[in-house]
């Protein structure tokens, strides 16, 4: 007879769910924390003053407040696997279309 509960048993893959979360939110925060590092290119380039340029870096926070709402709420009414899966391949799809914009605003320079 087996003691533990069928309830807590974990999967047998749980591993790799956690390695895709750590990734994931690896990736997140590395898209995120780049911006502070380009300071002394952008202030001077956007005409931005310091205060301005903070409201930049940390504009995500509002994004990082509602979503997980909405998301949460929507992860109770389904699934919680297609979710995660959605969230991730936004959060990718932005990371990667940052990467290749050829100007901090999106269109190049003249």
């Amino acid at each position: 007879m087996d003691s533990m509960p069928e309830a807590k048993r974990y999967p047998s893959y749980w591993w790799v769910v956690l390695l895709l979360g750590w990734l994931v939110l690896t990736s997140a925060a590395w898209v995120t924390f780049l911006v502070p590092s380009l300071a002394h290119w952008l202030i001077p380039e956007l005409e931005l003053s310091h205060a301005q340029f903070m409201q930049l870096v940390t504009a995500w926070l509002m994004v990082a407040i509602f979503t997980p709402i909405i998301f949460g709420a929507l992860g109770d009414r389904y699934s919680i696997r297609p979710i995660v899966a959605i969230c991730a391949f936004v959060v990718g799809i932005a990371a990667l279309a940052r990467a290749f914009l050829p100007s901090f605003d999106g269109y190049s320079s003249p």
